[in-house]
């Protein structure tokens, strides 16, 4: 799957590798099962999930754009389902709450269910908060603290780790219902 842009237009190119040809990749050995413009939508970046845990990948397209309702132009998740050679739209929520950078998906439980880890822009920084999906809509699971900079996320050994300004912070999801955020690991001795 690739955003591919060309004299101001971008198209949004899916593509499955042949299985006769695994461990021969190039751009002779895919099979091109879908093919769209969407110079429309002028996406900011594309990833793909699996939210339900089923084996049906999901297909996350981050646009910058304003809604009726929003009129702030700023970044906006949209969730698709690819299947029967068109994409249908699953979730196309205008936020998850804060305006956010980026988005990263991480099978944080380990039961094939990927949870969405947003990096949040504040006023006075950042945060990072955790969401589920809950069959219509996503479940907000819980929020780190403010921090000046986050930078990428990746899987930890425990929970999700962040670049922060000078050095590297895991995190877990701690705490239950209302309670639960998104803490520092390990945790603070009181």
């Amino acid at each position: 799957m690739q955003i591919y842009r060309r004299a101001g237009q971008s198209w949004l190119l899916i593509d499955r590798l042949r299985p006769e040809l695994a461990g021969q990749e190039s751009s002779f050995s895919c099979e091109r099962l879908y093919a769209k413009e969407i110079s429309v939508l002028d996406p900011q970046s594309l990833d793909i999930c699996d939210l339900e845990g089923d084996g049906v990948l999901e297909l996350f397209v981050k646009v910058k754009k304003s809604t009726t309702y929003h009129p702030e132009c700023i970044n906006r998740p949209f969730f698709f389902n690819f299947h029967d050679d068109g994409l249908y739209a699953k979730w196309t929520g205008s936020t998850f709450g804060d305006p956010f950078q980026d988005a990263y998906f991480f099978d944080y439980f380990e039961d094939g269910r990927d949870l969405v880890f947003i990096v949040g822009l504040l006023p006075d920084g950042m945060r990072i908060s955790a969401h589920a999906w809950q069959g219509f809509g996503f479940q907000f699971l819980g929020e780190s603290s403010i921090y000046p900079w986050i930078g990428r996320l990746h899987k930890g050994e425990r929970g999700i780790v962040a670049e922060l300004e000078g050095g590297s912070q895991e995190f877990i999801l701690y705490g239950q219902g209302k309670d639960r955020s998104l803490v520092e690991w390990p945790l603070a001795e009181n």
